[in-house]
């Protein structure tokens, strides 16, 4: 059950980035009222079911400032991948993309990559899930000792 629960973990974290913890916690509290009883969990699952959410803060982005190269590297930081991981996705170096991740941050005006999803605009969230569906799974097992 610990990759399950750490996955669950690691999807709850990128949907209270996603939403903002506000909202975050406005639908979570909205989930918890769905009555397993009529279906509604597998309703809203399915599509078949709409709850309201609350209205998205306006954010002021710095986001079209980054390169094409940059944004996607950044899409793909928001949805957890390691840098190691992205420069093998882009088929870059290490070092290519620790100068872009860098350069992403100093233009959003962040310091930390959790940051940068207050930064991805609306239109484009979508790749983001999409991304932390695909991301490789770290390896949590350790070393064997010798």
């Amino acid at each position: 059950m610990g990759p399950f629960a750490d996955e669950s973990d690691n999807a709850i974290d990128v949907a209270r980035r996603v939403l903002g913890s506000d909202a975050f916690a406005a639908v979570e509290a909205q989930g918890s009222r769905l009555r397993p009883e009529h279906n509604e969990v597998q309703r809203l699952a399915l599509g078949t079911l709409t709850i309201d959410t609350p209205q998205d803060k306006p954010i002021t982005s710095r986001w079209d400032e980054l390169t094409p190269a940059e944004r996607q590297v950044a899409i793909l930081a928001t949805a957890g991948w390691t840098n190691p991981a992205i420069a093998v996705r882009r088929g870059k170096s290490a070092r290519t993309i620790d100068s872009q991740m860098a350069a992403i941050l100093q233009k959003l005006g962040i310091t930390s990559r959790e940051d940068i999803i207050d930064h991805i605009p609306k239109d484009i969230i979508e790749q983001v899930r999409t991304e932390t569906i695909r991301r490789p799974q770290r390896n949590t097992r350790k070393p064997q000792p010798h």
